[in-house]
């Protein structure tokens, strides 16, 4: 489990470096949802994240798991790099100032992202290559075909100067298939982060309800 990392640690990696030199293409990861302006101001925010019982090892595959053939883990540095820069980004529309000390803040929002039941990683991706294989028989079509699967949940403990803490529960469960128009990791790489940001931000949607 990492302890106490701050959002702020993943918006100074920035998208470009997890993705491998591919900053130039990299999707916005800022917050894109409803926001009030200026709801915040005034306000002194530290968000920190950690992650708790999740396994981080890259799958290999087995004959009850063929699916886990050329299948890739998200690691805590793009978990922490997407939802880092989506509640960063969130909380600075409404009006907040971001602080790295919880003991300087206002208000403290602490994320523990685990598994949901009866899984054990967070984000894994599966690559179909059987579909993209039979694909590829057509002519001119060069797109490889995965599915994203998303398994996890976020506890969200809100804690302000003079309120009870407030908790969130909030499962975050889903499964995307999409396919890559380019034959690199890097793009297959974006792809992911793109879909999970757009999960994410469902959450902080909530975040920022509960904050109001």
């Amino acid at each position: 489990m990492l302890k106490n990392r701050t959002f702020l640690l993943a918006c100074a990696l920035g998208a470009g470096v997890l993705l491998g030199g591919c900053a130039a293409q990299a999707p916005s990861l800022a917050y894109k949802g409803p926001a009030q302006a200026g709801a915040l101001a005034g306000k002194v925010v530290c968000p920190t994240i950690d992650f708790q019982g999740a396994n981080f090892a890259q799958l290999k595959p087995t004959k009850e798991h063929p699916e886990y053939n050329g299948s890739a883990v998200m690691q805590p540095a793009e978990l922490d790099s997407v939802y880092g820069n989506q509640i960063v980004s969130a909380l600075r529309q409404e009006g907040a100032t971001i602080s790295k000390d919880p003991k300087h803040a206002d208000i403290v929002i602490h994320a523990l992202l685990h598994p949901a039941p009866g899984h054990t990683h967070l984000v894994w991706t599966e690559y179909e290559m059987g579909k993209t294989m039979a694909m590829a028989l057509i002519p001119l079509t060069h797109s490889r075909y995965y599915i994203q699967h998303d398994q996890l949940v976020d506890d969200i403990t809100i804690t302000a100067k003079g309120q009870a803490p407030k908790h969130l529960t909030i499962p975050l469960v889903q499964t995307v298939p999409y396919k890559s128009t380019t034959l690199t990791g890097g793009a297959q790489m974006m792809d992911d982060m793109r879909i999970y940001r757009n999960l994410q931000a469902k959450a902080v949607k909530q975040v920022l309800q509960a904050l109001h």
